[in-house]
């Protein structure tokens, strides 16, 4: 099975168990997944994915001295991560609005779809209707 075919597939469950059951953890963990192929998918098309692209926004309106992978990596992706490692035993939870995270983070896979023009599965379709975006 190809990548891409791993990340819609990642992603429209994500998307079910966000909508039919509030598994918010879970739908964190696979569209992140999912996210991450796709974007990459982006980038070898010469494009800017959803997570660079937010990152430049951020990195341009803020007035702090932070890079674009800092504001990756401790803002972007901070949960995604969180709750995918262990590499720091002082870091034994994790505190966020769980709901706003996967949200995030499948609109993120959903602007990733638009760029790749891949037709919407009916998961996708839903979330939309769903989030209003």
């Amino acid at each position: 099975m190809n990548k891409k075919s791993i990340a819609l597939h990642q992603l429209n469950r994500a998307i079910e168990l966000f909508i039919n059951e509030k598994d918010y953890i879970c739908s964190i963990t696979l569209s992140g997944a999912a996210e991450e192929i796709l974007g990459r998918l982006v980038e070898h098309n010469g494009e800017i994915s959803a997570v660079n692209e937010l990152a430049d926004s951020l990195e341009k309106i803020t007035e702090e001295n932070i890079s674009k992978k800092e504001i990756r990596d401790k803002h972007l992706n901070n949960v995604r991560n969180s709750i995918k490692h262990f590499s720091n035993p002082l870091d034994k939870n994790v505190i966020t609005n769980w709901e706003q995270q996967a949200i995030q983070l499948i609109a993120r896979c959903c602007s990733n779809i638009v760029k790749l023009n891949i037709i919407q599965s009916e998961q996708v379709t839903r979330f939309i209707k769903w989030s209003g975006i």
